[in-house]
């Protein structure tokens, strides 16, 4: 769905071919400004919200009574997330986003799997809202590419979309630089964290709690029945 409407809004398509210097720069090249797009999810309308978190989006609209910490950061932010090299732009990880038009509290973002883990060449979509506590609190972040909740990639993604990290408050953190600070953690840090902390992991088996000492074999099994396949 998210790649349909990277589509729409005019993102370039090309057939996958060795990964070499050349490529890379090939790739950049084609993508780099096409990174973050801005398409109409609907917000203006309850009813045709197209989007996981639309009950909350509804019944937080932006008007007097938002904040103005909250729509003063998300100017920032967007900025940032637009900044050249801010998003991965390569063949081997790259990170798409789509703003609402309407809503600059609303916005989805599309993963490809890092190289040399069990989901590379997998592309996954998250669906991510900011309330109106933002940026007191973090973003709210859904996972969408579950097989209709039929299948958990990851010990930290689970099959009903949740994300489990310390940056978002569903995962215990182990250090105070691990939770979200209202300084100084970002949209565009959270979307790098989901990419290379969790995704970016070679055999992901070993963070399920109390399977650190588990064989190789028995990870390897698991990479395969929680890959992309």
């Amino acid at each position: 769905e998210t790649a349909g409407e990277f589509a729409a809004a005019g993102a370039v398509t090309v057939k996958p071919i060795r990964i070499d210097d050349d490529l890379i720069k090939h790739y950049s090249a084609l993508f780099q400004g096409d990174s973050v797009q801005d398409v109409d999810m609907g917000c203006d309308s309850a009813d045709a919200i197209n989007h996981y978190y639309g009950s909350e989006i509804a019944a937080n609209p932006v008007d007097a009574r938002t904040g103005r910490a909250k729509m003063r950061r998300l100017g920032k932010e967007c900025k940032g997330l637009r900044e050249a090299s801010a998003l991965p732009c390569r063949p081997e990880a790259a990170a798409f986003v789509l703003c609402d038009t309407t809503r600059m509290d609303v916005f989805k973002f599309m993963l490809s799997g890092p190289t040399d883990t069990p989901y590379s060449l997998g592309l996954f979509e998250f669906h991510m809202f900011t309330p109106n506590t933002f940026p007191e609190s973090p973003p709210v972040v859904n996972l969408r590419t579950t097989g209709n909740g039929l299948v958990r990639f990851h010990p930290n993604l689970y099959s009903d979309g949740k994300v489990c990290l310390s940056l978002l408050g569903t995962w215990h953190a182990s250090s105070e630089i691990e939770k979200w600070h209202k300084e100084r953690s970002t949209l565009l840090q959270v979307i790098i964290s989901i990419q290379g902390s969790i995704m970016g992991v070679e055999k992901p088996y070993y963070l399920e709690p109390g399977y650190e000492k588990a064989g190789d074999a028995v990870s390897f099994t698991y990479s395969i029945e929680h890959s992309r396949f």
